[in-house]
């Protein structure tokens, strides 16, 4: 989407409608809510450490360990070679292995061809061939994501499926369609693979969205995303030397002293690593470590449902993944379906949403609690959705408390293998009720009796990570000189070599980090090649062929002064924001 905010040296055409916090978001919240994604976590992956102790130095190290670290170590193994000793690459985790928002989200990998809705204004502020860019690059996502899958082998619920965007109202069609018309213009060729419908036959029976007025179809993924980043880190573990630490959070990154100057010192509660190079995979929580990047991304508060379906939909389930726009594309409803197990189990639907019901639509906060009225709006939502459908089992809100707490204990009460034989929830996985449940008044959240209602075996919440100007930043971390330092009052960083990042996905990492982690291990690699053979960083314009340059991080997207010899990959400034006065 368009920037949000005007800011020296950006421009807007959409601004806030909630303030964006300027604050250190801090380390993940220590007591988390309980994702259904996570139930039951790997038996090999939970609470695992490595080694006994951490390494004193490696030649990387990446803190995070959802879908960009694991994809970017992944990509690594290509880009640099294969790891060949334990002191390799090191990943730091502070909480559980992809406890974070990969382990969170919808399972959707959802490449929006179309830019929900936002083409013509990323036409208007970035040209034609920018905006064509970032829609191409999400296609490659999903091509990347399925061509490791399927290579791998990987047993992560993957389906390729078709995928529609359902309107409810008349505006938000009416945008889509304004766009698509334009994308016909201009590129044919993506623009074949949407198709709008408008037909009530199809829509009814089809789609099975009887009051929609209107949808976009295309071809979109749904998969467990945990399992699939269980499969990369466990493979990196047995087969490729990564040491991973969980329950390990880095809580300073500065240069090392002494001798050790032209390396990185990362501190954790346990000890501190020694590192050549430092990847940031943290979305929501980088200011913590990079305090340049307060206010530039910022945590934004989303919430899940594993609803129990209607009856008609276990007999006939869905045959495409969701998004339901009553409003605004941008904080529309989510859905994808599981499978529906031989026994008849399964099927659930997997909801998320709900954001115009949350205090400052989520902005500011974090993963550790829900609230009920989010999900009392996502369990009564699907009757409306899904007007036809039947069989619903009767439930209030105290009922799915109850039916949570079930699915939760089942797996509290199971033990792992293992070194260290960990509960599979740790004590402070939690319902993710305020402290003060007692006080809340549960009448409030009963439906009206004759208002269907779905049953939730789990309700749960995720951090996202949103970016001030709507992009991901991807690339080498800038250079803080003395001036900035002092504005922003923040430690100066003359020199950041050695230090990348890929952070700041806007609720869309599904689609975007496959991508950016093949671009990161790119500059990696062509920086590593500059200094072993002493010549200047290689020409990596091959590389904007498919990588959108403004997801690159740069000091000016910051508003930072260029500091010298800050740069380490080859940069370029030839396209510049078209829509100057915003």
């Amino acid at each position: 989407m368009p920037p949000r905010v005007p800011t020296a040296g950006t421009t807007t055409s959409e601004p806030s409608p909630n303030p964006i916090p300027v604050s250190d978001p801090g380390l993940p919240h220590p007591t988390s809510t309980a994702s259904f994604w996570h139930a039951p976590p790997s038996s090999f992956l939970h609470a695992h450490r490595t080694t006994p102790s951490l390494p004193s130095s490696v030649t990387t190290l990446i803190i995070g360990s959802g879908l960009a670290g694991s994809m970017l170590f992944h990509h690594l193994q290509s880009s640099l070679g294969p790891s060949s000793s334990s002191s390799s690459t090191l990943m730091l985790e502070a909480r559980n292995t992809c406890w974070g928002a990969t382990g969170r989200n919808g399972g959707h990998c959802k490449p929006m061809l179309y830019q929900s809705g936002d083409f013509i204004e990323l036409c208007s502020a970035y040209g034609e061939g920018e905006a064509l860019a970032r829609i191409k690059f999400e296609q490659l996502n999903f091509e990347l994501m399925r061509e490791y899958i399927e290579g791998e082998g990987v047993d992560c619920e993957w389906v390729a499926t078709p995928s529609a965007d359902v309107f409810y109202e008349a505006e938000p069609l009416d945008r889509a369609k304004r766009n698509i018309d334009l994308l016909r213009k201009v590129a044919p060729d993506v623009a074949r693979r949407l198709r709008v419908v408008e037909g009530r036959r199809e829509l009814r029976e089809s789609l099975r969205t009887p009051t929609a007025l209107g949808a976009v179809t295309f071809t979109a993924g749904k998969l467990s995303p945990y399992k699939l980043v269980s499969h990369i880190l466990e493979k990196g573990v047995r087969t490729q030397w990564l040491n991973l630490q969980t329950t390990t959070p880095a809580t300073r990154v500065s240069r090392s002293a002494g001798n050790d100057g032209n390396r990185w010192a990362v501190e954790t509660p346990r000890g501190t690593v020694l590192a050549d190079r430092v990847v940031f995979a943290t979305n929501a929580h980088t200011a913590h470590l990079l305090p340049a990047f307060k206010g530039w991304i910022y945590p934004v508060r989303a919430q899940m449902a594993a609803l129990i379906p209607p009856k008609s939909l276990k007999d006939r389930p869905l045959t495409h993944t969701y998004g339901l726009v009553r409003h605004d594309r941008k904080t529309a409803c989510y859905l994808i379906q599981r499978p529906v197990d031989e026994d008849g189990g399964g099927g659930e639907l997997m909801l998320g949403g709900g954001r115009e019901f949350e205090e400052n639509h989520g902005v500011g906060m974090q993963d550790g609690s829900i609230n009920p009225q989010v999900a009392h709006g996502l369990r009564t939502s699907i009757p409306g959705y899904f007007a036809d459908e039947t069989g619903y089992e009767t439930d209030d809100f105290a009922d799915t408390r109850e039916l949570r707490k079930s699915f939760i204990e089942k797996f509290r009460r199971l033990r792992l293998g293992g070194a260290a034989g960990h509960d599979v929830w740790d004590a402070a996985e939690w319902l993710g009720v305020p402290e003060d449940e007692e006080d809340l008044d549960l009448e409030r959240w009963k439906p009206a009796p004759a208002r269907k209602e779905c049953r939730a075996k789990t309700e749960w919440s995720g951090t996202m990570g949103f970016s001030r100007d709507g992009r991901p930043f991807v690339g080498k971390v800038p250079a803080v000189g003395e001036e900035d330092a002092e504005r922003l009052e923040i430690e100066r960083m003359d020199d950041t070599r050695g230090l990348w990042m890929l952070a700041g996905f806007e609720g869309h990492g599904m689609a975007f980090t496959s991508g950016s982690a093949k671009a990161l291990a790119t500059m990696i690699a062509a920086a590593a090649d500059s200094r072993k053979n002493g010549t200047a960083a290689a020409d990596s314009e091959s590389l904007y062929e498919w990588f959108p340059r403004t997801f690159e991080v740069t000091p000016a997207r910051l508003g930072l002064a260029e500091v010298e010899n800050w740069e380490e990959v080859q940069q370029y400034d030839d396209w510049e924001i078209i829509d100057e006065e915003g």
